[in-house]
């Protein structure tokens, strides 16, 4: 009697081999139409990065500090630790090393071959927080319809006009902003106490946005690598806490309190309208 034929056992199938970064080359050039400015732009990203920058009496080559700029934006999107998007606002230390300028923090604005990296001061940054990059973005290109980076512009806060104009602005629309990321962002419950804790980089951002959205009955998000905090509108202040997914619910007295009363410097920080829940900042 023929025996029966054994079974095959499938080879184990092996793990995709992640595919191999394209090389990205970042081109310049001078451009004198309109104001002279150098113009970078990356080749060999899905979507590539366009620079303009404001040419310097004293630039006889385009600066170094501009192709270094979208090598490392390039190489961060290569490794998936930054995403370019209209409502996304990145935190620069020093976006010219060895030149004075308030610009530390960029914008990116959709352009025909990607993305425009425009840069930005310190306290637009904190604006656009409580308002919208992309309504900031319609400012500046009223101003300046290339969207040049300049080293030596000063904030738009700093003309009468301009300020009063964006301020009415911010007061009416509110932000744009629905959601936010904190390096350390956990809340847990002991018995009816609620800790959230919250890294220091984010508290900034969550001010702002307790004005810009809880302040216009608008809700957005805060996000971690494993667990979310939704802030939302309520009439009434309570805490929800669930092990990736928790939900604070704010009423216009809370928020105004939690803006008062919270700061970006490691602490732990109580508020009145939400007994038993404890910021803390770390």
């Amino acid at each position: 009697m023929a025996k029966p034929a054994r079974k095959k056992t499938p080879a184990a199938k092996l793990p995709a081999k992640a595919e191999p970064a394209r090389p990205v080359a970042i081109k310049s050039g001078l451009l004198t139409v309109g104001r002279p400015h150098w113009a970078f732009r990356t080749e060999g990203l899905a979507q590539e990065l366009t620079l303009r920058v404001l040419k310097r009496k004293e630039d006889f080559d385009a600066p170094e500090w501009g192709s270094a700029l979208l090598k490392s934006l390039s190489e961060r999107i290569q490794a998936g630790t930054l995403t370019p998007a209209e409502n996304f606002v990145l935190p620069v230390e020093r976006l010219a090393p060895g030149i004075e300028s308030e610009l530390n923090a960029l914008l990116f604005t959709p352009i025909d071959t990607g993305w425009l990296v425009v840069a930005i001061t310190g306290d637009e940054a904190q604006l656009v927080r409580e308002w919208s990059p992309t309504a900031l973005v319609e400012v500046l290109g009223k101003l300046d319809q290339r969207l040049l980076v300049d080293l030596d512009r000063l904030s738009l806060m700093q003309t009468p006009r301009a300020r009063a104009v964006i301020e009415q602005r911010v007061a009416q629309e509110g932000s744009s902003m629905s959601s936010m990321t904190a390096t350390v962002s956990q809340m847990t419950k002991v018995g009816n106490a609620v800790t959230w804790r919250l890294s220091a980089d984010a508290v900034e951002t969550f001010i702002a946005l307790l004005k810009g959205r809880i302040g216009h009955l608008r809700s957005f998000s805060v996000g971690s690598a494993d667990h979310r905090v939704d802030v939302v509108s309520a009439d009434r202040p309570s805490v929800e806490v669930a092990a990736k997914l928790s939900t604070l619910k704010l009423s216009l007295v809370a928020a105004r309190q939690l803006r008062a009363t919270l700061r970006a410097a490691p602490g732990r920080y109580v508020f009145e309208s939400l007994p038993g829940f404890t910021l803390l900042v770390m």
